[in-house]
């Protein structure tokens, strides 16, 4: 299979018509002797690799089949001269008449039997064993330890079946009860590295024998130098391909015993020769199959390059509408204004995502609106102008649209780059035509694609890890550690975080940038009434407010104007602690404006808007802006009521004691909504806000679940990894399992739980010298959350995550509760798994079992770091469904006897037992969320972080390869919403829709104006 080496397959790289990086004089320039060869052997592999592809299936059984034909070629040999090897043994070696007997029939029997098994790959580990045992009692018996050549062959003999023994363990079958062992793995490693040493010793004993001429010195130094290329790895199967060609040719010039004849002195040892080399040839084979392993030139540049393909963004994406007419359609015309204004507030925050993206994307949305602005929507007009080609169109095209449906160049679900399909010239040639465009894909244009030398940049974290991040801007050299000691610092001196970013100066000292509509607020409205500080270790921290100061005030005037077409006075308040907190920055105003939004119960226009979720900060403290703006779907609110109204009871059926639960469950509005407008990096499926714990500890939360978001589907979407037979079942029943599962997650998963807190200097709201028993250790519990400590400082960076693995538990444990389903109009309350409820319960299981595998593509194999909160909650509940035991859970895939790197497990699927999801599945789900919950509970960052860390971390490379290749070559792209614009015209507000499509995208960004 050709691959993509650099950027030629793309395109793709540095190369800028402007000048920003290196220049086309600099492709000119010539390549260094290694760059030559390394670019020829590069096109030699690729053209091996095309040639070989019809034969590549075949491989495996032919290398394994040549590496035992010495064996059995032996194991005939010796039965048709029994005779004269009695008589040799007897006479020559001196061993007595019954042993003779005995060793001629030992060797007989283990090369037929071990042959056999390898040939049909059962037992492997077993069959090499043997047949290395045969080759050693051989060369004690026959008295040939001594002999030079002999002793190299069978090393290299030796050599080939260390390759097949790597082949098995390399295809050796998932074990559902416990993961692949870092151990087994170096284990492959150090025998891959063993046999390609072995195999190429042939090689010396062919060097230092015989007769020397001109034909046998350029064959041994070519021999010599693939010899050295497949030991070190570097280029390993194109020369081990070089080794196998010589050695057949050799072979059949040198070795050709049935040109002989019969009674010819040498004919044994030509056959003999001839036997060992094909065993050589196939150790090769496998060689040139499954690659060199892991200690090789190859692999580590393979490690250290970057898959480009992995980066590209979805042709086609998902583009679908969000569909809201009917209900927008039912507000009175106050309520228009009021949502008018709100979505307005909302969308004027979109700058504010695009900079705390990267520092290029706010550049790169300007120019898309740029272009769209000059062409007028034209594009295909604009690229007949330019010359583009439809497919280049096409690629930009999908590249605008999924840009601003994640707003930035990083997916909001991910958190890695994405970068076009189509080459630079692309963007510089739409561009040409305008001078304003012109200047901003200068300033963008290496922004957009890969910076190879830099591969950390492609994913979102922290700078000193090399990651990119702009909530630390101008701060490169910015540590986690720094990041921490600031965060902790003004902590203790009340600043909230979440509207902030932190900038660090030339000096050494810090400055925190604060989100505000005015840039010099009465120190009455600054939250710790300081703006600066020095620290113990003498650094200085200033606060700088006006951080995003003009979208800010557009913010807070809309808000303002909102309040005027308030519903009822909960509303008006609310709206003005909006207005007070952007304006002035205060995250104190904005936590006011929550628990009034709290009290507001049942509105017909519902909004949550500010800086609200940490995911993307790699710190897990300071939140992106987002602004959600819906209307209520009362059919769909009844039944999540009745959900609400049952919570009391179900709550106490969870894995804890009453004693880590809330004293008194207040009922939460539950709503399901139609999302009108909602700017974010990506748009979820419900909702359990506010995060402040404080606030939802003695004031309560609100869930809700958004029906368009859920609703929304793009057509003829494929569904891997899902077994044909459960496939029926899976696909009419995912869309209510989701929803039962949404429900579930955000008011029982989120709204469950009591942080033990000392609430102040002596205070707590436990028996603190009768301290709750942990249902984990049986003893009192020893931890607890200090004053003015919160649970999202105190677990960081694994704060969201671990949170939403939580919740998704509960909703996999209380899933299985069939009163709960009957809530939602399934079943009788009965418990029956064959029921209508019991298919929805099934989905909902096999829904998250698929999530789990689905996952890997948002884990960092290079830096080990997952890049989404909730599909690394979902991996280590896969996990867990894999470690429940009894075959509750596996991935399963065909042991075909070839599989190539190409098709192995391609046919990978999730079996899940439906009948033992009660008495496997759900036991295993609760005993994890117990241990998730209690270690929340109590503040207990040691064993919380442990125990997440050790469940989300992917090793073995049957996961980090096998799975995740098969992943992401299967991976479905995720939605774009196509969101409607509200427009006002003397106090009449009217609905702009446009079409599910790239272009319609485009132009309602355009026609948003902001």
């Amino acid at each position: 299979m050709a691959q993509i080496r650099g950027t030629a397959g793309y395109n793709l790289g540095s190369q800028d018509r402007f000048g920003a990086g290196p220049g086309r004089s600099d492709a000119t320039n010539d390549p260094s002797p290694l760059e030559q060869i390394r670019e020829q052997t590069s096109k030699i592999e690729d053209w091996l690799d095309t040639a070989a592809d019809p034969i590549k299936p075949y491989i495996p059984a032919v290398g394994r089949f040549l590496i035992v034909c010495t064996f059995i070629e032996d194991a005939l040999r010796i039965i048709t001269q029994w005779g004269d090897q009695l008589i040799y043994l007897r006479e020559y070696r001196r061993i007595p008449w019954g042993l003779t007997h005995l060793f001629l029939l030992s060797n007989v029997l283990a090369m037929t039997t071990c042959s056999t098994l390898i040939i049909i790959r059962k037992y492997p580990e077993y069959a090499v064993f043997g047949l290395m045992g045969v080759v050693v009692t051989q060369a004690l018996g026959y008295g040939l330890i001594f002999d030079l050549n002999f002793f190299l062959r069978n090393l290299s003999v030796m050599g080939g079946l260390l390759m097949v023994l790597s082949d098995s363990w390399v295809r050796k079958k998932f074990a559902p009860a416990g993961l692949p062992l870092p151990a087994e793995k170096d284990r492959k490693m150090y025998i891959q590295l063993a046999g390609r040493i072995l195999l190429i010793l042939l090689f010396l004993g062919f060097v230092w024998s015989g007769d020397w001429g001109l034909i046998r010195i350029l064959v041994s130094l070519f021999g010599l130098v693939a010899c050295v290329m497949v030991v070190v790895g570097f280029k390993a199967k194109w020369s081990a391909t070089l080794l196998v060609i010589i050695l057949s040719v050799f072979n059949l010039l040198v070795n050709n015993f049935w040109t002989l004849h019969e009674h010819h002195p040498q004919k044994d040892f030509a056959k003999y020769d001839f036997f060992q080399i094909l065993s050589i040839v196939g150790g090769l084979l496998l060689l040139v199959n499954m690659g060199p392993g892991a200690y090789s030139v190859d692999e580590k540049k393979k490690r250290n390059s970057m898959d480009l393909t992995h980066f590209l963004t979805d042709s086609p994406p998902s583009v679908v509408p969000l569909a809201i007419k009917p209900h927008f359609e039912a507000l009175t015309a106050e309520q228009k204004l009021y949502a008018h204004h709100l979505s307005r507030a909302a969308f004027n925050g979109s700058r504010i995502i695009l900079r705390q993206v990267s520092p290029e994307s706010e550049t790169i949305y300007d120019l898309i609106l740029a272009l769209y602005g000059h062409c007028k929507g034209h594009w295909t007009t604009l690229a007949e102008q330019c010359q583009i080609s439809s497919d280049n169109l096409k690629y930009f095209l999908e590249y605008s649209a999924q840009f601003l449906g994640n707003l930035g160049n990083y997916k909001g679900f991910g958190d890695s780059k994405f970068i076009p399909r189509c080459p630079q010239e692309t963007f510089v040639d739409l561009a040409s035509k305008d001078e304003k465009t012109r200047s901003l894909c200068e300033k963008c244009i290496a922004g957009i694609y890969a910076d190879e030398k830099n591969p950390a940049l492609m994913h979102l974290g922290f700078p000193d890890k090399g990651h990119m991040t702009t909530y630390y801007p101008d701060s490169p050299n910015i540590t986690q550690s720094e990041i921490a000691e600031v965060d902790k610092f003004t902590g203790d001196k009340g600043l909230l975080p979440e509207n902030t970013r932190i900038r660090k100066t030339l000096g050494g000292n810090f400055e925190i940038l604060i989100a505000s509509g005015i840039s010099s607020p009465p120190s009455s409205e600054i939250d710790p009434h300081e703006s600066s500080w020095t620290t113990p270790s003498g650094k200085t921290i200033t606060l700088i407010f006006g951080d995003h100061r003009e979208e800010m005030a557009k913010i807070a005037l809309h808000i303002k104007q909102a309040g005027k077409h308030a519903a009822n006075t909960t509303q008006k308040s609310m709206m003005d602690a909006y207005a007070r907190s952007f304006g002035t920055g205060s995250l104190l105003a904005f936590k006011e404006s929550q628990k009034l939004w709290v009290k507001d119960v049942g509105p017909a226009v519902e909004s949550n808007i500010g800086f609200i979720e940490t995911y993307r900060d790699p710190a897990g403290v300071r939140a992106e802006w987002e602004g959600m703006v819906a209307t209520v779907n009362l059919e769909r609110t009844r039944a999540f009521k009745r959900l609400v109204d049952a919570a009391p009871d179900m709550i106490p059926k969870l894995p804890w004691p009453k004693a880590f639960e809330k004293d008194v469950f207040t009922p939460p509005d539950f709503t399901s909504l139609e999302v009108l407008s909602f700017p974010s990096s990506g748009i979820p499926a419900g909702i359990n806000i506010p995060n402040d714990d404080g606030i939802r500890q003695t004031h309560g939360f609100k869930n809700v679940s958004l029906g368009n978001v859920l609703s929304a589907k793009a057509p003829s979407e494929p569904i891997p990894f899902i077994r044909q037979e459960d496939l029926g079942v899976y696909q009419t029943n995912r869309d209510a399992a989701f929803e039962v599962q949404v429900g579930i997650h955000e008011l029982l998963g989120h709204g469950t739980g009591k942080l033990l807190q000392e609430t102040s200097p002596g205070q707590f709201n436990f028996d603190f010298h009768n301290p709750p028993t942990s249902p984990i250790t049986g003893k009192p519990t020893t931890t607890f959350y200090k004053p003015s400590e919160t649970y999202s400082a105190l677990f960081a960076s694994i704060s969201s995550s671990y949170e939403e693995c939580r919740a998704e538990c509960v909703a996999m444990a209380l899933s299985c509760d069939f009163s709960i389903l009957k809530i939602f109009g399934l079943g009788d309350g009965s418990e029956d798994l064959e029921s209508k409820a019991g298919d929805v319960l099934f989905a909902s299981y096999l829904s998250m079992a698929r999530a789990g595998v689905a996952a890997l593509e948002f884990w960092d194999p290079k830096s080990g770091k997952w890049g989404q909160a909730h599909m690394q909650a979902r991996f280590s509940i896969l996990k867990t469904f894999l470690e429940a035991g009894d075959d509750f859970c596996k991935l399963d895939f065909t042991d075909e006897n070839e599989l190539t790197d190409e098709n192995e497990l391609s046919d990978l699927t999730i079996k899940l037992s439906r009948a033992k999801i009660l008495t496997h599945g759900r036991p295993a789900v609760e005993r994890y969320l117990q241990k998730l919950h209690v270690y929340k509970c109590t503040a207990d960052l040691f064993n919380g972080k442990n125990l997440y860390e050790d469940m989300t971390r992917v090793e073995g490379e049957f996961w980090t390869e096998k799975v995740r290749e098969q992943v992401l070559k299967k991976r479905t792209p995720r939605k774009v919403f196509v969101q409607v614009n509200t427009v006002e015209d003397e106090r009449k507000v009217t609905l702009r829709e446009y079409e599910p499509t790239l272009e319609g995208l485009i132009q309602s960004w355009a026609e948003r104006d902001v």
